[in-house]
C-alpha cells in the first residue's frame, strides 16, 4: 500500500466522525454500481436494542398469560406505542426509496400523489383478476 493511502481503519474513523446523514450518503454513493441503470438505495431501518426488545417480548408474554401488573401492563402499552412508531418510520423510510415521486423537496408526502399511487395500484390488480 503506498504511505500516503490512508488505512480502511483510518477511513472509517474519519466515516464514523460524519453524520448520520452523511454516512448514509457515503453508504449509498459506495453501494451505486459504477455503471448500468440499477441503482442500489440504502433505507435505514429502526430496531429496539436487545435489551428494550427482551422486555417486550418477555412482557408480551406475561400479558398472554394474564399476569401483569399494572404498571407492567402500562409499560406494555409504551412500548408497542413506541413499537408502532418504529414501525411507522421504517414503512416512510422505504417508501422514500422506493417512491419519491411521493414526496416533497423537503420530504414530507404528499397526499394527492399517494391517493393516485393507490388507484392505479388497485386498478391493476382489477385488471389482472379480470383476465
Amino acid at each position: 500500500m503506498n504511505p500516503t493511502t490512508p488505512t480502511l481503519d483510518a477511513v472509517l474513523k474519519q466515516a464514523r466522525q460524519l453524520s448520520p446523514t452523511a454516512r448514509l450518503q457515503l453508504a449509498e454513493e459506495l453501494l451505486h454500481p459504477a455503471k448500468g441503470d440499477i441503482r442500489t438505495a440504502v433505507v435505514p431501518v429502526r430496531r429496539f436494542g436487545a435489551d428494550t426488545q427482551k422486555r417486550l417480548q418477555g412482557l408480551m408474554d406475561r400479558s398472554n398469560e394474564g399476569a401483569l401488573t399494572a404498571k407492567e401492563r402500562d409499560e406494555l402499552k409504551t412500548l408497542v406505542a413506541r413499537h408502532e412508531k418504529l414501525m411507522l418510520l421504517n414503512s416512510e423510510a422505504l417508501l422514500k426509496a422506493t417512491r419519491p415521486e411521493l414526496f416533497n423537496s423537503s420530504g414530507r408526502l404528499i397526499q394527492k400523489h399517494l391517493n393516485r399511487a393507490l388507484r392505479q395500484k388497485a386498478q391493476a390488480r382489477r385488471n389482472l383478476q379480470a383476465k
